[in-house]
């Protein structure tokens, strides 16, 4: 889970991780409240592999990455058309099938 909040109302928020978690069943939250250059951490549960959730412990982002990639398409809009090959844009981008190297960004849906 990703929060942000302003450090006046951070007394409070260890609350609202606690109350979130318990309303949806959220095993682990991490959490930062940024004060200009302060940065204090909240962590609450298990990640999972069952381990005691710390400021750095990486979670599986699983099918949020489509919309984290969509968002990224959406910022880039106007340098590329959704027909352009994913290349013009990824030059690094590399396919094991030769087959598909004309992949687009545009879904074929």
């Amino acid at each position: 889970m990703l929060f942000g909040w302003t450090a006046p109302a951070y007394a409070g928020d260890q609350e609202l991780i606690d109350d979130y978690r318990s309303v949806y069943g959220t095993p682990g939250i991490a959490a930062a409240v940024i004060d200009g250059s302060s940065v204090e951490t909240i962590v609450r549960g298990r990640d999972g592999d069952d381990n005691a959730v710390a400021p750095r412990t990486p979670f599986r982002i699983a099918s949020l990455g489509k919309s984290m990639t969509a968002t990224a398409i959406v910022l880039l809009t106007g340098r590329f058309s959704g027909d352009d090959p994913v290349v013009k844009v990824l030059p690094e981008f590399k396919v094991a099938d030769p087959r598909y190297t004309k992949i687009t960004v545009r879904s074929s849906s």
